[in-house]
């Protein structure tokens, strides 16, 4: 049943076997989300572009924040549109 109440992730971005702290496999890990990951890489392009253009200024972090999940889910939906045309 999907939970409509959160947005769309994408699913794990970088999942993979979890170990214990003596380096023992206990299960698999569902990484961070694709939704944060495109997120970040946005957010790295949104930060460098707001220090490199000083007309930039009066933004918070949280404004910074809230644009890079903008276009993570704008790219999320781009990549679902076109695995479903």
């Amino acid at each position: 049943m999907n939970d409509y109440s959160k947005p769309y992730d994408g699913g794990p971005a970088y999942p993979g076997p979890r170990f214990s702290e003596g380096g023992h496999p206990t299960g698999h890990g569902m990484g961070m989300t694709l939704r944060d990951w495109f997120a970040g890489q946005a957010l790295t392009g949104i930060i460098g572009g707001y220090y490199s253009n000083p007309d930039m200024g009066g933004r918070s972090e949280c404004d910074h924040a809230k644009e890079a999940y903008r276009t993570a889910d704008a790219m999320l939906a781009a990549r679902d549109e076109r695995a479903n045309p």
